[in-house]
């Protein structure tokens, strides 16, 4: 379940590793996966269904209800010939095969804000103490015109390679996919919001697939026997 090529996230979705695969996840399941061109379409919705774990986000800031991550998605690198996420001990995020690749900006813009130092989740599932300053971990936020800004999460602290008031072109490499911030294991984050530069005080906007390549899927039934399963543990799933 990878992308065999780079991939070519020309709008708004993300490129994020060099010949491998992703696939996103979606609430209780696992999403298609796909390689190819694809592009945000300004002119249409998102087209799968709408519940994910990040659709029902609601949250108020200001006195102004948002559901900031209502088109948001997970990006996880797993390898193209085995589908594994991780190699050796499931647990520790370094050693997902998605950590450390790089991430790519998916438009022309300007950096209007970023966040850096923050050190990784060493571990998977071991989230610190949520705060609005430090969910999204080490981020960026492009302007990408129009009111729209591309947000980027979970980077590894010190990797992030550009600075605020930056141009930056689109495949640009803006940093590393790593662990930080509200993050379960290493993966990107990635959303679009509109009228305000944001993780969670602006509204979420939609992008979809111009064009892609179904190459895989999950074994729905697979997962649910091994989620039920009695000596069930989420490192087991990952490992």
């Amino acid at each position: 379940m990878n992308y065999s090529t780079i991939i070519n996230m020309e709008l708004s979705l993300p490129r994020v590793a060099n010949a491998g695969h992703l696939f996103w996840r979606l609430a209780g399941s696992m999403g298609a996966v796909g390689k190819g061109n694809t592009v945000a379409d300004e002119d249409h919705e998102e087209t799968t269904t709408p519940a994910t774990h990040h659709f029902p986000g609601q949250i108020v800031m200001g006195g102004v209800p948002r559901v900031p991550q209502r088109f948001a998605q997970d990006w996880i690198y797993v390898d193209p010939v085995t589908g594994s996420a991780v190699a050796g001990n499931a647990s520790v995020a370094k050693n997902y095969l998605g950590y450390g690749k790089e991430i790519y900006a998916i438009r022309n813009g300007t950096v209007v804000d970023l966040l850096d130092g923050l050190p990784d989740n060493e571990r998977i599932y071991a989230v610190p103490p949520f705060a609005v300053e430090t969910a999204a971990g080490n981020y960026v936020i492009i302007d990408i015109g129009n009111r729209k800004y591309a947000c980027y999460a979970y980077m590894i602290p010190g990797s992030i390679r550009v600075k605020k008031g930056d141009v930056v072109a689109e495949g640009q490499v803006i940093g590393l996919m790593g662990n930080r911030g509200n993050s379960d294991l290493p993966h990107l984050h990635f959303q679009i919001v509109t009228d305000s530069p944001a993780f969670l005080g602006a509204e979420g906007y939609p992008h979809v697939y111009r064009s892609f390549d179904v190459i895989g899927g999950i074994n729905q039934t697979r997962v649910e026997k091994m989620t039920t399963d009695p000596g069930f543990t989420i490192v087991r799933l990952w490992g």
